[in-house]
């Protein structure tokens, strides 16, 4: 927003004042790494409660699984993209 909509992203000083004067890579482990202890915390919780089973359906044939991830992935791409309209 600050780039497209106001001329304040073409100087440092703004850019600066989001915090992004540097790479921050000292924390990109972290970044890449937290989300999945709590994907897998999660998941752990809901096998070991019986909520949720860690094996497919026994009705799944490798094409339907397929097509499932195909279509689970553009339905999930319309709903990320559509997000940062609204």
């Amino acid at each position: 927003m600050l780039l497209v909509l106001t001329r304040d992203g073409h100087s440092r000083a703004r850019w600066r004042s989001l915090g992004l004067n540097r790479r921050g890579a000292s924390v990109w482990p972290f970044a890449l790494l937290a989300p999945l202890v709590v994907l897998a915390s999660a998941y752990g919780i809901f096998w070991l409660t019986s909520f949720a089973s860690p094996r497919p359906p026994s009705a799944t044939s490798p094409a339907d699984f397929g097509l499932n991830l195909v279509a689970g992935f553009f339905i999930t791409l319309v709903f990320a993209l559509t997000e940062e309209l609204g």
